[in-house]
């Protein structure tokens, strides 16, 4: 039935899997970053959180020490070509 929405349709395959998996999967959260994704996604009921939120959680809750907080960081810019806004990267590492 979702597959056939002219919206996830335009979606990426990892996007469309992703979405609908956390349909099917009570309770879950959605962890993605693509704006249209996430729009879509959250206008069906899905929750959803973005990267830097979600690692913002961590450091909150102790997850993530500095170091940790750099490397994971370093990779997604190296392996993801995941940009930060600069604000966003300052209080990620304060």
């Amino acid at each position: 039935m979702l597959l056939n929405d002219d919206a996830l349709r335009g979606l990426g395959a990892g996007e469309q899997e992703a979405i609908s998996l956390a349909l099917e999967i009570q309770g879950s959260v959605l962890l993605i970053n693509d704006n249209q994704a996430r729009r879509l996604a959250t206008s069906i009921g899905v929750s959803v959180v973005n990267i830097p939120a979600f690692l913002s959680g961590c450091k909150i809750a102790g997850l993530l020490n500095t170091e940790a907080m750099s490397d994971l960081i370093t990779s997604l810019q190296q392996k993801d070509y995941y940009r930060f806004r600069q604000d966003v990267l300052d209080l990620l590492m304060s």
